[in-house]
């Protein structure tokens, strides 16, 4: 190592890259966390890039040609192919071969409220508040008292205030579940061109009928939506056959930018 190389004595400080400045601290009881972005030991650039990228709701991929992309999810696109998987039904090319589902319910809340920039009045500050609720964690036996508020000084009515607390329930959801499905080749039937075969590809949707696995609370219907192919792995196994590991994310977990001010925002505030 460089004599001129200094190690730090915090350890703490190798940790903090930079602080974002968003007027917003969120409170559970006494505690009080601002938001940081913040450089784990070991990552690399491009997984530090991706991973707070992701917290604002932008995509960072390769394309084709070696060139990076930078995407916002559109989860209102039709859906590119399906993943199926009935109850006594073989498995067909496109149908799912295993799965693998988490659910950290300790990192995620029942209700999250945001409290606004009051108004002025003659008696003082009048609160402005915007709440929303997880029907997932409800429906799991959670009540109100696993309830989360948010402060954000730039937040004038209640609308943005449900915004703010709908963006950071669906952020808990990203962070805390993970759903991906194994299925075999790399190639799948069109929905879009019907006859023809497509590659499986990120930042597509995905028809997934699926009787064997259900979402908190919906035991009984299986899943039966469409939902956001976040990531593929394409990869081959030792005896020569070629899988597709595919990773979604809910529908309604694609809740990030309001508009195109806010974008702009989160453009700035992840520019690093």
């Amino acid at each position: 190592a460089s004599s001129r190389v200094k190690p730090l004595k915090n350890p703490k400080k190798r940790r903090v890259v930079e602080t974002i400045q968003t007027n917003m601290v969120s409170t559970t009881g006494a505690k009080i966390s601002y938001e940081t972005v913040v450089g784990h030991i070991g990552e690399t650039c491009f997984d530090f890039l991706v991973r707070n990228y992701k917290r604002v709701g932008l995509y960072l991929m390769c394309g084709a040609d070696g060139n990076p992309i930078l995407t916002i999810p559109d989860a209102d696109q039709q859906p590119h192919y399906a993943l199926r998987r009935y109850r006594g039904v073989a498995t067909k090319p496109g149908t799912i071969l295993s799965h693998s589902y988490t659910n950290n319910t300790s990192g995620r809340h029942a209700y999250v409220k945001c409290c606004g920039k009051g108004r002025p009045d003659k008696h003082g500050q009048l609160p402005i508040v915007g709440s929303v609720d997880d029907i997932e964690m409800i429906r799991m036996g959670f009540g109100v008292e696993d309830c989360l508020t948010l402060h954000d000084s730039n937040a004038t009515d209640i609308k943005q205030c449900e915004h703010i607390a709908k963006r950071h329930l669906a952020a808990e959801r990203r962070a805390n579940r993970t759903l991906s499905y194994v299925t075999p080749g790399h190639l799948v039937e069109s929905l879009l061109q019907p006859g023809k075969l497509a590659i499986w590809t990120p930042d597509t949707m995905v028809r997934v009928d699926d009787d064997e696995l259900a979402w908190p609370g919906e035991e009984a219907n299986g899943i039966h939506e469409n939902c956001y192919l976040e990531k593929v792995d394409l990869y081959q196994s030792a005896n020569g056959g070629t899988f597709s590991r595919l990773h979604l994310m809910r529908w309604s977990d694609i809740q990030y930018l309001g508009d195109d001010a806010d974008l702009g925002i989160a453009l700035e505030a992840t520019t690093f």
